[in-house]
């Protein structure tokens, strides 16, 4: 179903114009203002009834656009009416036989069109997020399952991602291990004994010296007695001889202790040093091994996060992977549209920053595999395509048996309608319009 004819009465800057398409690509050309884009509008709201500020051309009462599409023997003219200030916009549509359709006109209207196949800009207007959905539903590429599926893992990972670097930070930050602390722990009963046993030296040397200040203070006070009583010198020197044997025999002894006392009392200061040693030793193992604990738990915690944080990640892949396949077996409209990152690219630039040029070939070829019944495309700013790309699109049309309503400025071209003012210079048939009457209206 194509546009067979359109009149047009004082819509926007156009008083009456009527065009009857002469083939299937259609192109209307002129200056800025003179009447293209009216042509195109004019078609397009009486069509899909888009709302348009001031339709009514300034000065007259109303606006009347009549559209007649169709194909072969069947043929319905659309008729959409507004009065000054947009107080009434009216659409009436019937058939060969002048009957209107059952259940609303813009009803039946809606079954012939779709608002991006009649108009590719609708596409490139969107939002990002409402042209990759649609993208996705016109290829039939359901990616919400993996899309879900992606974030659920996306979610978990930056979770893993934080405990692992909280781990790492306390791993870098536990306090280290005291340096120089033996491995083995000191045998303190074996000290203590060694100090028993040189604590007994010693008790045995202090003996002797008490034992020979004890025969020394005897010896003395016998002296004393010698002096008093020589009566008893006799019996005092056996005495005395005896004692003096005492004596010899407890300085032996005290010679024979006094090296090992002095050695005794040297050991054991050492050994009480070595004693207050091997509770710092003790002291700093246990630290140790509690600061290994630490360690060795931060750095299992590092390895579980890490091994977590890797197979999340592969997951990712993998997803991406599935997703990256249906995406390439997608039945794209046209070669090099794609999705990446859940944005719409064409040959590996995003949409968004594509050339107004590259947008309206896309979205032209977007429009195509869309199907609708009315095969009319409208195609505005087409001075933006170059050759090929004006070429590629009615390439495209002619393949899916599209009518183009191609609207370009500058000058007269071949075959092209020429606007100028809001009238057809040349290029196509100019029918007068009859002047609306009450009942029409």
């Amino acid at each position: 179903m194509n546009l067979l004819k359109i009149e047009i009465t004082n819509f926007k800057n156009i008083t009456e114009i009527t065009v009857i398409p002469g083939g299937e690509n259609v192109t209307f050309t002129g200056k800025n203002g003179a009447g293209k884009s009216a042509i195109l509008d004019a078609f397009y709201t009486a069509v899909t009834g888009k709302k348009l500020d001031d339709p009514v051309k300034h000065g007259a009462e109303r606006a009347e656009v009549k559209a007649h599409i169709g194909e072969k023997m069947t043929e319905y003219v659309v008729k959409r009416i507004w009065t000054q200030g947009g107080k009434t916009d009216r659409v009436e549509v019937v058939n060969a036989e002048g009957m209107s359709p059952v259940g609303g006109n813009q009803t039946f209207l809606n079954k012939f069109i779709n608002l991006i196949s009649f108009d590719p800009a609708e596409f490139t207007n969107m939002k990002d997020a409402d042209r990759l959905l649609f993208l996705k539903s016109l290829s039939g590429l359901d990616t919400a399952d993996v899309d879900a599926k992606y974030a659920a893992v996306y979610t978990e990972r930056t979770s893993v991602n934080k405990e692992l670097t909280t781990a790492k930070v306390r791993l870098k930050d536990a306090p280290q291990l005291i340096p120089d602390v033996p491995a083995e722990t000191p045998d303190i009963n074996a000290i203590t004994d060694q100090i028993e046993k040189a604590e007994e030296v010693a008790d045995e040397n202090l003996s002797c010296q008490k034992d020979v200040k004890v025969f020394n203070d005897v010896i003395d006070v016998q002296k004393e007695k010698i002096a008093q009583a020589e009566a008893e010198l006799e019996r005092m020197k056996v005495y005395l001889t005896d004692r003096y044997d005492d004596l010899i025999v407890a300085e032996l002894s005290v010679k024979n202790t006094d090296k090992a006392a002095i050695e005794s009392v040297d050991t054991i200061v050492k050994l009480k040093e070595q004693l207050t040693g091997v509770s710092e030793v003790l002291k700093n193992q246990a630290t140790n091994e509690a600061r290994s604990e630490n360690i060795a738990t931060y750095s299992d915690d590092v390895s579980v996060l890490e091994s977590q944080s890797k197979k999340l990640t592969d997951q990712l892949k993998e997803i991406a992977a599935q997703k990256a396949k249906a995406i390439a077996e997608a039945n794209m409209p046209i070669d090099g549209l794609t999705i990446e990152d859940q944005k719409v690219i064409y040959n590996g630039t995003m949409y968004s920053m594509l050339s107004a040029g590259e947008k309206l070939r896309v979205s032209c070829a977007m429009a195509m595999a869309l199907n609708p019944e009315l095969k009319v495309i409208c195609v505005r700013d087409a001075s933006l395509l170059d050759e090929d790309g004006i070429a590629m699109i009615e390439s495209i049309a002619a393949e899916n048996k599209y009518q183009l309503l191609t609207e370009k400025v500058g000058g007269y071209e071949p075959e092209s309608i020429h606007i100028v003012d809001g009238s057809i210079q040349t290029g196509a048939v100019s029918e007068p319009v009859d002047t609306p009457t009450d009942t029409q209206q």
